[in-house]
């Protein structure tokens, strides 16, 4: 086995040589905090609520470094912030998988120690333009953020959602989501399943397939001068970036989500 294949098989490794992360706490402002719980969203997606630090301030749509030990030493990965900014604690999302890090997360218990990053990132709604979201996977996590701002705040402009998942099983916050979609009726949403089998949306359209052409060109048809949001995974990302490209979007009114490590520019996560 060679060193690029087993990096693929144990997980990416550790950010940074532990004796970089005093550092690296400091560079990122990172600040401790402790675990409330942790719960599963998906067979695959896991929720981890934390303490939110005294004077955190953060706008939906933001991401942070989170940082924990793990088997290896301490490290840290990017996570978007799937909280809203009113919420008293802070909540993050992400896949299960084999690296150190995704170990030692899914394994965290109440009380245990972590730190966090000040906030990051320009992904966040315009209030004042109708807003396409299309979206896949985990790739919802900040979009939950930004939801849930909306519905606390209020917002007068159409919201649609546009979500991809190969199964129902694999949709994370679905029962949330239906019942955000339920209380406004400026949102509206359109589950895109590959496999549809047993599923019947309490709220919103079902869609077979994935977020095809014929699907975002009736989101523009319908709303001319929407902006849309666009994460997930990165194929999904590629593929809706060129139709959106092939439609004639204006490229000023497509809005993505990269998380970037300020400490290694070549690195993206979601």
């Amino acid at each position: 086995m060679t060193r690029t294949e087993a990096t693929a098989v144990a997980g990416r490794p550790p950010l940074a040589p532990a004796f970089a992360f005093p550092v690296i706490d400091r560079f990122l402002h990172a600040r401790p905090s402790a675990v409330v719980g942790l719960r599963r969203e998906t067979k695959t997606v896991v929720s981890l609520e934390v303490e939110r630090p005294a004077g955190f301030r953060y706008r939906a749509g933001h991401y942070a470094m989170l940082r924990l030990e793990t088997e290896e030493g301490p490290d840290m990965r990017p996570l978007s912030i799937a909280s809203a900014p009113d919420d008293g604690s802070l909540e993050f999302a992400t896949r299960v998988g084999p690296s150190a890090f995704k170990r030692a997360l899914v394994a965290l218990q109440p009380g245990a120690a972590v730190k966090v990053s000040r906030p990051m990132g320009s992904f966040h709604f315009e209030r004042s333009r109708p807003a396409v979201i299309v979206t896949g996977g985990i790739g919802i996590t900040p979009l939950r953020s930004m939801l849930r701002d909306a519905a606390a705040t209020g917002h007068d402009q159409p919201i649609r959602l546009l979500y991809g998942n190969r199964s129902v099983d694999e949709i994370a916050y679905r029962h949330e989501l239906e019942q955000l979609a339920g209380s406004d009726p400026l949102l509206q949403i359109t589950w895109a399943l590959s496999d549809p089998a047993g599923f019947a949306p309490a709220i919103g359209d079902a869609h077979v397939g994935r977020i095809d052409e014929r699907l975002l060109r009736r989101q523009l048809e319908e709303l001319p001068d929407a902006v849309f949001y666009l994460t997930g995974p990165a194929a999904m990302v590629t593929e809706v970036r060129t139709v959106l490209r092939d439609l004639r979007l204006p490229p000023r009114r497509l809005r993505m989500s990269t998380q970037t490590l300020p400490i290694d520019r070549k690195s993206r996560s979601h």
